[in-house]
């Protein structure tokens, strides 16, 4: 019984590690959305910048969240891959913020 409430102990410990991880990434991904609307000029391109990291995101989410269990741990890989998506584009926008760079 000890090693059967370990092992469950063990599993919750890295769902809970996930999750944080998700949490994180969705954040980044918000700011990345939010700062695409700052630094880029027009709002065709603001709706089309969103779009294509929106569906590259949803497209990688997909893709991860088949090389997983499914249940929570799938959709908290579906999460971490829309984030790691924005990560790139968050760091630019962020960099481009503290240079205060005029949008393009």
């Amino acid at each position: 019984p000890s090693a059967i409430i370990a092992r469950t102990l063990q599993n919750l410990a890295v769902l809970l590690l996930h999750a944080l991880l998700a949490a994180l990434l969705l954040v980044v991904a918000a700011y990345a959305q939010w700062r695409i609307g700052a630094q880029t000029a027009g709002r065709g391109r603001i709706w089309l910048t969103r779009s294509v990291f929106a569906v590259v995101g949803g497209a990688m989410g997909f893709v991860a969240s088949r090389y997983v269990e499914s249940g929570p741990m799938a959709l908290l890989a579906f999460l971490q891959a829309f984030g790691i998506v924005h990560v790139p584009p968050a760091i630019i926008l962020f960099f481009k913020r503290v240079r205060r760079e005029r949008p393009s």
